[in-house]
């Protein structure tokens, strides 16, 4: 009977720890050069390669230095430039940027749709890199619309962390559309593809 208590307490206390190590987990472990490592959205940002160089990352809002302008090309449109901060390294996915304008009567967010027919290519920002995307607040030709002084944009529909509020117009808005990502600013107009 003692023996079975024993084996019990044992095998409780083992199953315990166990418990504990995976439901408490860890902030980091230790990496080749001796430091901690960071996980931000699942990405290991913080370990080293065997070059000493940082891993690369999947670009987040947060990551980036932001630049809007207003241009008048294809009815007028906001081309939206994005650089990797200082320091950071990282890949803009293959995917459409999130955007969606606000629209001052406070009916609801009007969310914009992607225009190209070719799938968007991801982009590695690092350095003085820019990428660029063109958002136009109406893609109808009527007087349609609503007013809206303000769009929201994140890098991806799965950046959940952050977005960017930018300060517009006020513009009409009626079927919003944007364009992917591009390296080339003449490749970031928007109009209907």
């Amino acid at each position: 009977m003692r023996k079975s208590f024993i084996r019990a307490t044992a095998l409780a206390a083992t199953a315990f720890a166990a418990f504990s190590l995976t439901a408490c987990g860890s902030s980091g472990g230790d990496n080749a050069s001796g430091g901690k490592e960071k996980k931000i959205n699942s990405v290991n940002v913080g370990a080293k390669s065997a070059a000493g160089k940082g891993v690369e990352q999947t670009c987040g809002a947060n990551d980036l230095s932001w630049t809007v302008r207003s241009k008048t090309q294809a009815g007028g449109y906001s081309e939206v430039m994005v650089k990797a901060n200082e320091g950071i390294t990282c890949w803009l996915p293959a995917e459409l940027p999130s955007v969606r304008y606000n629209p001052s009567d406070g009916s609801g967010f009007i969310v914009a749709r992607g225009v190209e027919q070719e799938g968007p290519k991801a982009i590695k920002l690092s350095g003085d890199t820019v990428a660029y995307a063109g958002v136009s607040p109406k893609s109808t030709n009527n007087n349609d619309g609503k007013e809206a002084t303000e769009f929201r944009i994140k890098v991806s529909d799965n950046d959940t962390a952050y977005e960017r509020t930018i300060q517009v117009g006020p513009e009409t808005v009626d079927e919003p559309i944007v364009t992917n990502w591009h390296l080339d600013p003449q490749d970031a107009v928007p109009g209907i593809y």
